[in-house]
């Protein structure tokens, strides 16, 4: 059951009344919120439920020992080394596998189970090892059983973040307060999400799929236009889900972090990573960039921290040699940014009151093709094809061109349009909702959601980041 579905709807409708009621009795909330965790969770398959309350229940005997037994190093290393060990196990089993079947370890008469990935697991478990953290810090005081397994559990961000913090979802839970938002912002979270997902990508990703699954029947150019067609719909595909969690957790009285910023008009992969998926990428930094030293060891021991941590984030992305590039890729282009800042030398360019401008375009198109030609690496089904692709760009000998489309390109440039101006036109739709007599921003709204549902197709692909 995923957010943009008449299912889901109506699974949201009929919780949300009764959510109205126990808003404000912090003591009845957290048995609530988990009920409809657990409810909405149990769509995805009974097996996978129970490996996620197991893993709650696991984990808070950690955090009940971390509480009692305070700076316990080898309790929480324990803690760290199970919720590592099991992520490592479902996202790693098939892969690694694959390798010791291909090196002959293993025979093809081997029974070699047959391993899924839980929805979600890459998600629940950095909520869990944050806390386990946070609780070590003394950041949080032992919670309650029932608030810490709503906390880790909560169902609009469970399938793909964002990746909240406990403290501040622990406030919101206890604070007796009916709602967390105004109608316009949520309207257009959830609309605008909406839009961006049902319309934008879906669009993209039906014209696209067939250069990425194949690339050798495909032209330089058509290879070069879904490259870039790709990294827009990634953007409206993973941008559109967070919106719409933030949206929905706002509506039930809980904020939510930022998880997108313009991140197309970074310049740097520095900056870049300050834009994109912003919720876990503050993750790595308070909860590996950091302990590993961050820039407190002098220069060198900082360039390898953010080399390890932008590569530990790349095979957090999934499993494979494809997504290992992509995190060397991530690695290798975060120490030269932050070598290049240091350097001063991006800033002594801009200096240049006749350049300031230019560089600083200039600088924004070259961050964006290079994330784009790693994203080919992240999206290909494995290092061949990724490799494939990028020869299919200089040596392709097909002729024909399939993707010269003109509503093709037409979305791809409105979408890295919007990654610029969507902030202003979002404020503004907002401001026109909530300065309206009710009756009218309902109509305004119900118009909104009608001509997105319409536009939208009957089949909506799955959403990117569901796979990690």
């Amino acid at each position: 059951m995923v957010f943009p579905t008449i299912q889901f709807a109506i699974f949201f409708i009929l919780i949300f009344i009764p959510a109205i009621r126990f808003k404000d009795q912090p003591k009845a909330y957290p048995w609530y919120i988990l009920l409809v965790n657990l409810v909405f969770y149990s769509f995805f398959g009974l097996k996978f439920l129970i490996i996620l309350i197991v893993d709650i229940i696991i984990n808070y005997i950690i955090i009940l020992l971390l509480s009692k037994y305070k700076s316990n190093k080898v309790i929480l290393w324990l803690g760290i080394l199970i919720n590592v060990g099991l992520l490592g196990f479902f996202k790693y089993f098939v892969f690694t596998t694959d390798i010791l079947l291909q090196s002959g370890i293993l025979s093809a008469t081997t029974f070699i189970p047959t391993i899924v990935i839980p929805v979600g697991i890459s998600f629940y478990t950095f909520k869990i090892i944050s806390h386990l953290l946070d609780t070590y810090r003394g950041i949080i005081v032992k919670p309650k059983f029932f608030a810490y397994a709503s906390y880790v559990s909560f169902f609009t961000q469970i399938t793909a973040g964002p990746i909240a913090r406990a403290k501040e979802y622990y406030e919101d839970l206890e604070l007796p307060r009916k709602y967390h938002y105004n109608l316009g912002n949520t309207a257009v979270l959830i609309l605008g999400g909406l839009f961006k997902k049902l319309v934008l990508a879906s669009f993209i990703f039906n014209l696209i799929s067939g250069p990425f699954a194949t690339p050798t029947n495909f032209s330089s150019l058509d290879l070069i236009i879904s490259a870039f067609a790709y990294s827009a719909m990634i953007y409206a595909d993973f941008s559109g889900y967070s919106d719409m969690s933030i949206g929905l957790s706002n509506i039930l009285g809980f904020r939510s972090p930022q998880n997108f910023n313009s991140p197309y008009a970074a310049i740097g992969f520095k900056d870049f990573w300050s834009r994109w998926h912003i919720s876990l990428s503050s993750w790595f930094r308070d909860y590996l960039y950091i302990p590993l030293g961050g820039n407190r060891k002098g220069k060198i021991r900082k360039y390898l921290n953010i080399f390890i941590t932008m590569f530990v984030s790349g095979l957090w992305h999934g499993a494979g040699l494809n997504f290992i590039v992509w995190g060397l890729i991530h690695a290798v282009g975060s120490v030269l940014s932050h070598l290049l800042g240091e350097a001063k030398f991006i800033i002594n360019l801009a200096n240049r009151r006749n350049l300031t401008k230019i560089m600083k375009i200039l600088a924004q198109v070259l961050t964006f093709i290079v994330i784009t030609f790693a994203w080919i690496y992240f999206n290909s089904k494995s290092l061949t094809t990724a490799n494939q692709y990028i020869a299919g760009i200089f040596t392709s000998d097909i002729a024909t061109n399939t993707l010269i489309n003109f509503r093709l390109i037409a979305v791809t440039i409105f979408l890295i349009g919007l990654n610029f101006y969507g902030s202003f036109f979002s404020s503004s739709i907002s401001k026109i909702i909530n300065k309206s007599h009710f009756v009218v921003a309902i109509i305004i709204i119900s118009v909104m959601t009608y001509a997105i549902l319409r536009l939208g197709p009957d089949l909506m692909p799955p959403f990117v980041y569901f796979n990690f």
